[in-house]
């Protein structure tokens, strides 16, 4: 699932449902990429990226399922007018209205 590099400490994980799960416990701390597939990764250089990875990795794997056509049950945080985001994934979001 992961290694670290001698390099640059970065820890690398390639499978993105234990990505999650990692980042969600606090298993993992900055720099560190989930490699997804073909060239594909998401990253965290800092600590104060890590929520938005963990975001950007969930969305993913929601996509994925639904791509898959596999049924989803939307989490409780994210039901009505309590949208869960990071500040970031938030501009983002604004910007494209």
């Amino acid at each position: 699932m992961s290694s670290s590099s001698d390099t640059d400490q970065t820890t690398i994980l390639s499978d993105l449902s234990a990505a999650i799960e990692a980042l969600e416990k606090g298993k993992v701390s900055a720099p560190v990429r989930i490699e997804v597939e073909d060239g594909i990764a998401l990253e965290a250089l800092e600590t104060c990226e890590l929520a938005a990875l963990l975001q950007r990795a969930r969305g993913l794997r929601l996509i994925t399922m639904l791509a898959a056509g596999e049924n989803v049950e939307r989490p409780a945080n994210m039901r009505l007018d309590k949208p869960a985001l990071h500040p970031r994934v938030r501009e983002i979001l604004d910007a494209l209205k």
